[in-house]
């Protein structure tokens, strides 16, 4: 196989979330000025094995794959000009209700290239709302100029990757 000769950075990225419950989710606000990372974690296969009287080696099965989580972080603000996660997720945090979140290492300018989208166990793009299972409120550090942060983690059941159209 040839050596890649490029690569790609997230220079350029999106990070989106949705709060209305609809199918197909439309309402997705962009936060990509505030948003510092994005991370994905779980989504295993769980597995199994068994030894047999006659063998050396395990007999291996897989079963189904376990729940995701979406890590995000970004920048606390309370400007009216930037589009705002924190209060709108606190709510939905607090009150125990759901946001699909969207995402893509690309500004969606080009047909074909990448999203990531939330999904939920019938792998319908943000067809149900995620959990937000941690908050973080900002933390603050009296010495330091750094900006203030904020943390948040939404399960779901899966992640799918789709084409901009």
């Amino acid at each position: 196989m040839a050596q890649s000769t490029g690569g790609m950075s997230a220079k350029n990225g999106v990070v989106e979330y949705c709060i209305t419950q609809a199918t197909p989710l439309a309402a997705w606000v962009n936060i990509s000025g505030s948003a510092n990372s994005v991370t994905v974690s779980g989504g295993n296969r769980t597995t199994g094995d068994a030894y047999t009287a006659d063998g050396d080696t395990a007999v291996i099965t897989s079963g189904k794959r376990e729940a995701m989580e979406i890590t995000f972080r970004g920048l606390y603000t309370e400007s009216a000009a930037t589009p705002q996660f924190f209060e709108d997720l606190a709510a939905r945090y607090e009150a125990g209700t759901g946001v699909a979140l969207r995402w893509s290492p690309t500004a969606y300018d080009t047909s074909g290239q990448k999203r990531f989208s939330t999904s939920d166990t019938a792998l319908t793009a943000g067809g149900s709302l995620g959990v937000i299972t941690a908050w973080n409120y900002p933390s603050l550090d009296f010495a330091s100029g750094d900006p203030i942060m904020c943390e948040f983690t939404v399960r779901c059941s899966a992640i799918l990757t789709l084409d901009v159209t």
